[in-house]
């Protein structure tokens, strides 16, 4: 009779301490491991994180240029599209390089310009420049050596000559224009000038 029980127990009480030292086993690697796990997740977290800010596809990187903004036409032939893409019609063409447009929208690689007249249109952006210029308006303009009324003129300008930017001083602004293999460099009242906001002085 006391043989059953202990042919039961034992196998029993075996069973039971293999799973208690497994389990002892199975806490003690979790234990070692848990700090090395928790470490290495909190590195691949920090790792995709830095990967999704700073090395995520031009594309999705957001716009940090202002809109709107000015820039001028790369080309000397530059299409304007009725909307974002080639597939819109043409409804100008640009044949002046160097005119200055002003940024209004975006819609992905595209561009919607507005020009002096207040044409509008779309054109792609590898045809835009960062180059600032400005647009001489209405009629002749006087171009002086200093940023005073009273001070030497050293050119006239015409109306719908393009000039390259320089800087801004209270109402006057700095242009350079070339001419005839002569470069002029020289002042001109700002309102005398389309491409230029108020306020700027600096057109890096």
């Amino acid at each position: 009779m006391s043989t059953l029980p202990l042919s039961r127990i034992g196998p029993e009480k075996f069973r039971h301490r293999r799973f208690s030292c497994s389990r002892l086993h199975s806490d003690a690697r979790s234990l070692f491991f848990a700090p090395i796990l928790e470490t290495v997740w909190v590195k691949k977290t920090v790792l995709l994180l830095i990967l999704l800010v700073f090395c995520q596809p031009i594309w999705a990187l957001p716009n940090a240029l202002p809109l709107p903004r000015y820039v001028s036409l790369r080309s000397n032939s530059v299409n304007l599209h009725v909307g974002p893409g080639k597939n819109y019609p043409v409804e100008w063409r640009y044949v002046l390089q160097n005119l200055p447009v002003e940024i209004i929208a975006e819609f992905d690689t595209w561009r919607q310009i507005r020009d002096w007249q207040g044409t509008e249109g779309w054109v792609h952006k590898s045809l835009l420049s960062g180059k600032r210029t400005v647009w001489i308006l209405h009629k002749q303009r006087p171009l002086r050596k200093k940023p005073d009324e009273k001070s030497t003129i050293i050119a006239h300008l015409q109306p719908g000559v393009i000039a390259k930017v320089l800087e801004g001083q209270g109402n006057w602004c700095k242009i350079e224009i070339k001419s005839n293999n002569t470069t002029y460099k020289g002042w001109i009242k700002r309102r005398c000038l389309w491409g230029i906001y108020p306020n700027e002085m600096k057109f890096d």
